[in-house]
């Protein structure tokens, strides 16, 4: 997943969980077995949604803003388990 945003309109309404259930739905349709994503590690909102939606951290990467290194986690979610 590069990039997953509800507009903050919509918020608490179950939007962003119907959108990953047809996402993930339409990705086993395709034979996906995984979902990978990155998230800021600041970034509690997020990354406690992904779990709620069974995704696992796995890993740390880094990337750049300006000139400041920043850190994300990369989560998954195991399409076999859903």
């Amino acid at each position: 997943i590069l990039r997953f945003y509800v507009d903050s309109a919509q918020h608490g309404k179950g939007v962003a969980y119907r959108l990953m259930d047809e996402l993930a739905a339409r990705s086993i349709a395709l034979s996906a077995d995984v979902l990978w994503l990155c998230v800021w590690d600041q970034n509690a909102h997020a990354t406690g949604f992904y779990q709620r939606c069974r995704f696992e951290k796995v890993g740390t990467t880094t990337f750049m803003l300006g000139a400041e290194q920043q850190s994300d986690w990369v989560m998954c979610r195991d399409l076999r388990r859903t």
